[in-house]
């Protein structure tokens, strides 16, 4: 591997092209040549933005942000402007102010989630997303979702579709679901696929991306905060399935299991696809329809070689003594109670590794170079930017869910591994809350299918439990002799060892080559001469010979 990947020169963030999804660029009004309004729909967004339903929204929306993917940018100013209009045309008609609209240009994290931190930067009471969406559900903000509209044919779809099905006529139904983009026809799909449909024992159930159910509930918290009310229970729709996401609404007919059905995909290949076919499982026969292509493909074979090597990656997770915890969202609501119970069951005794929590923004090779003492990334995202591409990194990034797997596997005890594969973060939190950490590890060493040879790992803290509050911290923090790459941490009054933390930071610097740049205190040195500089702001600088007296203090 090229030694570059792992660092950037000085001129890399001006020459830096970003990385655009055609289809997406395509279905912008700037390619295209349609209408902002049509493309957007900005009458149906104005109006969600005052009413809901038939009654205003108390109280009203003050701030609204947009939040645009890199890709439709080139929409953002256009749109801005006549979701403005819009806003105004119908406030004129009742008398209303409308809200003040700012664009968010730039997520910290993936484009698919909210934004709320850079909501919060402009004091947001709604946002507005554009484009691919997760659709995971928000911490705190309401958020409208108006998803790209990428070119169908309906006829070829329905064909492709029925091509498909003939492989699946032993199920006792077939779900149809869809990427987001294709959300403005797959109605239209439906229906002609349903008159067509040859298998009257076989129902075709429709699987709908529910926008309202999280914007309702955080629309209710808001107001219940306003009114100074007790907040209601959040809405749970009983036709949702964690399988297909939180998000999708579907019902079954009466003694039917989503084990005894299968499923055709309208979409192309993506990262939405590939969280369908792991929640789904290999064993889940999944056909998918690509509109761009027209090509039909059967997936199982896909959600072998998928799973394998997530596999793979588990078996690196058990090998690792440091691990951190990377925070890829600041937008899903679970992922701080996720983040506290990784880092309970990674320090408890049936684990005893080393955690780092870390946050870098969008990940890339050359960030996470800089942590060479960490072994294992736990990536905390939303499902479909949980799932990277890691043959450019120099440590594995797995999931939290895979986490827990490695950790189960401890004392030379192995886990059986069904293949279920569980990507959202409420699963998962669920999942830590149940799981056993009151065992205690032992120094056993396993065998690694990832090296080859045994491994045994390098245990930190003490085999107590140190999360109980009313014991001491830890009996390994009496030790009085310090080893090099340990803490200790002295009271300042009595002088008494209080606790000694092990520091993986400083044990890995005891085998660098390199520890930074020698002072070389007593060598001789060229005094360096101090000289007045510049003065004044960014647009003028005045150079110092050019400096009358006083001239330092810069005024605007």
């Amino acid at each position: 591997m090229a030694s570059t990947a792992f660092s950037t020169t000085d001129a890399a963030i001006i020459a830096h092209t970003v990385e655009l999804d055609s289809d997406a660029v395509q279905a912008t009004a700037a390619h295209t040549g349609k209408g902002i309004e049509a493309v957007y729909d900005v009458v149906c967004t104005a109006e969600q933005l005052l009413f809901d339903g038939s009654e205003l929204i108390a109280p009203p929306f003050q701030r609204v942000a947009l939040q645009f993917p890199d890709e439709a940018l080139s929409d953002s100013v256009p749109l801005f402007y006549a979701l403005n209009r819009e806003l105004a045309r119908i406030c004129a008609e009742h008398d209303l102010v409308p809200p003040r609209l700012y664009i968010l240009a730039d997520t910290s994290y993936g484009s698919c989630c909210v934004d709320e931190v850079a909501a919060a930067h402009v004091q947001a009471d709604v946002v507005v997303h554009y484009g691919h969406a997760c659709l995971s559900r928000t911490a705190k903000i309401p958020a409208l979702y108006t998803f790209p509209k990428y070119d169908v044919d309906v006829g070829a779809a329905v064909h492709g579709l029925l091509d498909a099905a003939r492989f699946f006529t032993e199920s006792r139904a077939i779900l149809l679901t869809y990427d987001v983009a294709y959300a403005h026809a797959i109605e239209s799909i439906y229906t002609t696929l349903q008159a067509q449909w040859p298998w009257p024992n076989v129902p075709l159930i429709l699987s709908r991306a529910d926008t309202q159910c999280n914007y309702r509930d955080r629309l209710a918290a808001r107001r219940t905060a306003f009114q100074g009310t007790a907040p209601a229970a959040p809405h749970k729709s009983a036709l949702s399935t964690s399988l297909l996401g939180a998000s999708r609404q579907f019902t079954l007919p009466s003694g039917v299991q989503l084990s005894d059905t299968a499923a055709l995909y309208v979409g192309c290949e993506s990262r939405a696809l590939t969280h369908l076919l792991l929640a789904l499982g290999s064993q889940y026969p999944v056909a998918s329809y690509d509109p761009q292509t027209k090509r039909v493909r059967t997936e199982t074979g896909k959600t072998n070689r998928l799973l394998m090597r997530r596999y793979a990656t588990i078996q690196k997770a058990r090998d690792a003594s440091v691990v951190a915890l990377v925070v890829g969202t600041l937008g899903v609501h679970a992922y701080l109670p996720l983040l506290k119970e990784l880092r309970r069951i990674l320090t408890s005794p049936v684990s005893r590794r080393k955690v780092y929590t870390i946050s870098v923004g969008k990940l890339n090779p050359a960030k996470l170079a800089n942590f060479q003492e960490i072994d294992a990334f736990v990536l905390v995202a939303c499902p479909e930017n949980s799932l990277l591409d890691t043959k450019e990194f120099m440590r594995p990034i797995i999931t939290p869910w895979e986490m827990m797997l490695a950790v189960q596997a401890h004392g030379g005890r192995e886990v059986v591994w069904t293949g279920d594969y569980e990507l959202n973060l409420d699963a998962v939190v669920h999942d830590a809350l149940r799981a056993d950490t009151q065992r205690s590890d032992d120094d056993t060493p396993h065998f690694s299918f990832a090296t080859g040879t045994y491994v045994s790992r390098t245990r930190y803290g003490s085999a107590q439990n140190t999360h109980d509050d009313t014991a001491p911290l830890s009996h390994a923090l009496a030790r009085i002799d310090v080893a090099p790459h340990e803490l200790a941490v002295r009271d300042p009054k009595s002088g008494k060892l209080l606790k000694v933390l092990d520091s993986a930071s400083l044990a890995h610097s005891q085998h660098r080559t390199w520890h930074g740049l020698d002072s070389e205190e007593g060598a001789d040195r060229p005094v360096a001469i101090l000289e007045q500089g510049t003065a004044g702001f960014a647009q003028r600088y005045r150079a110092a010979e050019d400096q009358a007296p006083g001239a330092g203090e810069a005024s605007l």
